[in-house]
């Protein structure tokens, strides 16, 4: 994650492009970055009957994204517009310059592939709010946090941050297949005591953390599932953004992404550490 030079907004339907572009209209101002916009008709999202009519014409819609933009203060601004194919042109797109923030309204299902493979980080929008008052953070590694922080502050300097890790241990098979327990039993008190040892040495290390960058945190091991405690802390905690800082793609907090951006009711920053 490095600076932001610039903002690609991603729209699929205009239900929320005056919002969408308004908020990257105002974030490029602060970041002093440059705005392009890439519209893109789904065949499959158009097969409903409200995508009919204006939508349909694509040349309509770009007039009418170049007004709005002009409207929020976006002068020259490049608009693209295109059938099918959303998230193989948006990573072409994004690719060609490697400082780049997607912006888009949430979409089921489009939104969480786009999220996936976008090669940037993504900023999905449900509420657009001009500005964000508290963040709640949730992170994979301790240890590779500190850029998403840096670049959150960078996108957002006002606003409180509030880390949140949320650990589930999984517990190994109660016997190996491949083992005869009459040869060597199984002791699964020995799991229960390295996993005690290693969910505090985690929460340590997470404690470490907030201390260092100056934030409150929360390490927890959820009795629910990862998106469900999220959606729920986010609640309880009156936050307006959430950021979900991903290791890779193998991860329980990113295997939870397409469920934690349909239960999340907030704008949700998406970063991945690569």
């Amino acid at each position: 994650m490095q600076k932001v030079g610039r903002i690609l907004v991603v729209l699929n339907e205009c239900g929320m492009c005056d919002e969408v572009i308004k908020k990257s209209a105002e974030l490029a101002k602060h970041l002093k970055a440059g705005v392009t916009i890439l519209y893109v008709r789904e065949e499959a999202l158009f097969e409903l009957p409200i995508y009919h009519g204006e939508q349909s014409d694509l040349e309509s819609v770009r007039k009418k994204l170049k007004s709005i933009a002009k409207e929020a203060g976006l002068e020259n601004v490049a608009v693209f517009v295109y059938e099918n194919d959303t998230i193989d042109r948006v990573s072409l797109e994004a690719e060609r310059e490697n400082d780049t923030l997607i912006i888009t309204a949430y979409t089921p299902k489009l939104s969480y592939k786009l999220c996936k493979k976008a090669p940037a980080p993504v900023l999905v929008l449900k509420k657009a709010k001009t500005a964000y008052a508290k963040a709640v953070v949730s992170i994979d590694s301790v240890a590779e946090t500190k850029r998403c922080l840096t670049f959150v502050r960078e996108l957002f300097p006002r606003t409180a941050l509030h880390l949140y890790q949320d650990y589930q241990y999984f517990s190994q098979p109660i016997a190996d297949p491949f083992v005869d327990p009459m040869i060597e039993p199984y002791d699964m008190s020995m799991d229960l005591i390295e996993n005690n040892e290693m969910i505090q040495a985690r929460k340590e290390a997470f404690y470490k953390l907030c201390e260092e960058e100056g934030v409150e945190g929360t390490f927890l091991m959820g009795e629910k599932t990862i998106d469900q405690n999220i959606a729920a802390f986010v609640s309880d905690k009156g936050a307006d953004l959430l950021v979900v800082d991903l290791l890779d793609g193998a991860t329980l907090l990113a295997m939870a992404l397409e469920d934690i951006l349909e239960k999340t009711t907030v704008d949700t920053l998406v970063c991945r550490e690569q």
